[in-house]
């Protein structure tokens, strides 16, 4: 008999998850493989009463909503209580149940089951009487949920406003990336969460003439092993910030870059820089290169077998940060880690949830995936990807 074990792990030890969402999702992910009518789950926590008893009143309330289009979570706690004392255990998990199930009413199922993902597209291509389709209608929604109250203090300070490219998407302070040992720590780059807990990737501008220095720290201090660029370069407005000939060197203060090596590929390059700081070894850096995806067109870049490479990479050294980049650090880039972040859950567990994923890279990344067009995108990439796995092409994913 095989035994699937599911465990939550971003439950703090006091208190409730941030993420109102992060249940739902956990118990959509249980329910695509368990339906409420198989065999009973076994659900356990410490006590086996606060968060055990969360996760059963949401589940239950889920499928009242999908059976009868009610529910009642104060007279369903009442019952349960009788069958096992002190079943959610605080006012904080109580009203997080409540929160969590609005928010669920508000955005209604936008996970999938992978397998399911040309069907999901199909329906969201649907148009109403407005001849507004379901893409539409999320996107906007995704607009109204988008997080207004976090500061940006730090990016709009006077002495920081020569350093943005545009003077709109401007990093949170809670998740802008902090330089070091500098006289100005400040560089137009967010921490934005992927697929899993400590997977980041560092989102950011293609650095402007007057902070290529800033952006070489912040690889150097970050250990980061991998650039995506998705916006071509060599602008007086988005200037090449690498030694454009192999063998070159250029100095950035402490810092040398040198461009080692360089391959064509059909849609981008390959190149390999040596990044050395004063009489430090060298590391490596590899920089995909995407040159046809301008952020004022629709033309799309071939992406698939990057993400293989990728994940490949972040096998091989240990989850390092991804930089990603693009000309505002919005549109392309804000793209490309969504659909990397959601085929690498499709992968490990089958499901997908591109609006859930762009809500929360939003709360540390402002804008992220700016327009329709892209928002579309993501699901195609996710279906061909879905394409693939049906075919069992898998490993051309890695």
């Amino acid at each position: 008999m095989a035994i699937t074990h599911y465990q939550l792990t971003v439950w703090p030890d006091h208190g409730v998850p941030v993420d109102k969402i992060v249940m739902i999702s956990f118990i959509d992910n249980i329910r695509l493989t368990h339906p409420p009518k198989g065999p009973p789950l076994v659900v356990h926590c410490s006590a086996g009463v606060g968060r055990t008893g969360t996760f059963i009143v949401i589940d239950t309330m889920l499928q009242r909503m999908k059976q009868e289009n009610t529910l009642n979570i104060y007279d369903f706690l009442l019952q349960i209580r009788h069958q096992r004392i002190t079943l959610v255990q605080t006012k904080e998990q109580y009203i997080y149940i409540h929160k969590s199930l609005a928010d669920h009413i508000q955005c209604g199922e936008t996970s999938f089951a992978i397998e399911k993902a040309q069907y999901r597209i199909k329906e969201l291509r649907k148009k109403n009487e407005d001849e507004e389709c379901e893409f539409q209608k999320e996107f906007e929604l995704l607009k109204e949920l988008s997080d207004t109250t976090s500061t940006i203090s730090c990016s709009i300070a006077m002495d920081n406003q020569e350093r943005n490219r545009f003077d709109y998407n401007l990093p949170y302070n809670h998740t802008r990336v902090i330089l070091r040992d500098t006289e100005n720590d400040y560089i137009n780059a967010s921490w934005v969460e992927g697929y899993k807990t400590g997977n980041w990737f560092i989102v950011t501008q293609i650095p402007l003439q007057n902070t290529q220095t800033d952006f070489w720290t912040m690889i150097h201090q970050q250990n980061c092993s991998v650039i995506v660029l998705l916006h071509p370069v060599g602008t007086d407005e988005i200037p090449q910030f690498w030694p454009p000939q192999m063998g070159q060197a250029k100095k950035y203060q402490d810092l040398t870059v040198e461009h080692s090596l360089e391959k064509e590929e059909n849609d981008y390059q390959i190149i390999t820089l040596e990044l050395k700081f004063k009489n430090e070894s060298a590391h490596n850096v590899t920089l995909y290169y995407y040159k046809k995806w301008n952020i004022n067109t629709n033309n799309k870049p071939y992406l698939k077998p990057l993400f293989g490479i990728l994940a490949k990479n972040q096998l091989e050294n240990g989850n390092r940060p991804i930089v990603v980049a693009c000309n505002d650090g919005v549109g392309c880039s804000g793209t490309f880690l969504t659909a990397y972040s959601q085929i690498e859950r499709a992968k490990t567990e089958g499901v997908s949830d591109i609006f859930q994923f762009i809500r929360k890279a939003r709360s540390q990344r402002p804008g992220l995936v700016d327009c329709l067009e892209r928002y579309i995108y993501c699901h195609e990439l996710l279906c061909e990807y879905a394409e693939g796995m049906l075919q069992h092409e898998e490993t051309s994913y890695i």
